[in-house]
């Protein structure tokens, strides 16, 4: 039996390996197998850090096409199971197959992030990992410290990538410099106006990408007077944005005897689609992980949903036109 990587064209057989990369919701990595005459059985289990597995099976016949993305909610993703602090994560899909009366098996190493551009630790590269187009992260100027049980401890820019085994770990340095530091899987940072990052990869001795920042506009200084938005972008690290235009609404349980519990927030945000903030404002719109600040509470991240998605796909598809998006935000009330 063959599989093949549809996105990539790739291959694999019988005792061989194919990295995948990133998977988990609304990430899409179809494989396709081929050649399954004398195929009697297909079971593709997915491992996390050799102890625990998870089965699905699979229907032998020829060209069918498996998301192994289907297999992402067996595990918590690196996203929640890292909300208290960063940790090590070893996910492997396994396929095992009898063909022609023998058992075989191919081995898929994976991450259990909805990052399209994550890559491994050990994959070196010099992309700016923003989804902006001038390869600037937007540069908060604030840090709080409310450890919310919604969106876990505060940060201002997060890591993900991929780990072949527990210990594997990236480094950072400054731009230039050469002093390493180890960080882990789920690492963040929880500065105001923070400095630039080189990531490095190969045990600190080849480039893995670059963390630099910029002030984007529109920037308000008053946090009375603006809304803030971060979330998961390609890469596995947190694009954000300032929004300066935006309304506000309750949403309220009812009570018949008075005293009503405010549920959640509306919030709508309107900004521009420029050349800059384009790409960074479709993967908000697909991110599998959003948080803000709004002027009702700005001492906490809110756990945030965009409940139009596709409101940048039908409004903002040409550069200068409008983008509006409604969320939801949840916060731990006084």
């Amino acid at each position: 039996m063959v599989v093949r990587n549809l996105l990539t064209n790739a291959t694999v057989t019988a005792g061989g390996t194919m990295v995948i990369g990133g998977i988990g919701a609304g990430i899409y990595r179809p494989l396709r197998f081929e050649g399954v005459s004398t195929v009697t059985s297909i079971i593709v289990s997915y491992l996390r850090n050799a102890f625990d597995a998870i089965e699905a099976n699979v229907v032998p016949y020829e060209n069918a096409v498996f998301d192994l993305s289907s297999m992402a909610p067996a595990f918590p993703s690196y996203v929640e199971a890292t909300k208290s602090a960063a940790a090590g994560f070893e996910d492997l899909i396994r396929i095992f197959y009898t063909e022609g009366g023998t058992n075989k098996v191919i081995l898929m190493p994976v991450f259990n992030v909805s990052a399209a551009n994550g890559r491994f630790y050990n994959v070196a590269g010099t992309a700016n990992l923003t989804d902006y187009a001038d390869g600037m992260f937007n540069k908060l100027d604030f840090a709080l410290t409310y450890n919310s049980p919604l969106t876990g401890k505060p940060f201002n820019n997060r890591i993900y990538y991929g780990q072949l085994i527990r210990t594997n770990t990236l480094y950072t340095r400054t731009i230039g410099g050469s002093t390493n530091t180890a960080i882990q899987n789920g690492t963040y940072w929880n500065v105001a106006n923070p400095t630039n990052l080189q990531v490095m990869a190969q045990n600190g001795t080849s480039v893995w990408g670059y963390i630099r920042y910029a002030t984007k506009y529109p920037y308000c200084g008053n946090v009375s007077r603006r809304v803030t938005l971060k979330w998961l972008n390609s890469y596995g690290l947190y694009d954000s944005m300032y929004f300066d235009s935006f309304r506000v609404e309750p949403v309220y349980q009812l009570n018949a005897t008075g005293g009503n519990r405010i549920l959640s927030y509306t919030v709508t945000l309107n900004t521009v689609v420029t050349p800059d903030n384009n790409l960074a404002l479709y993967w908000l719109s697909r991110s599998q992980s959003v948080m803000g600040v709004f002027p009702i509470d700005t001492t906490q991240w809110a756990k945030v949903t965009i409940e139009n998605p596709a409101a940048y796909n039908v409004q903002g598809g040409t550069l200068g036109r409008t983008v509006s998006f409604k969320c939801k935000f949840e916060i731990v009330e006084a």
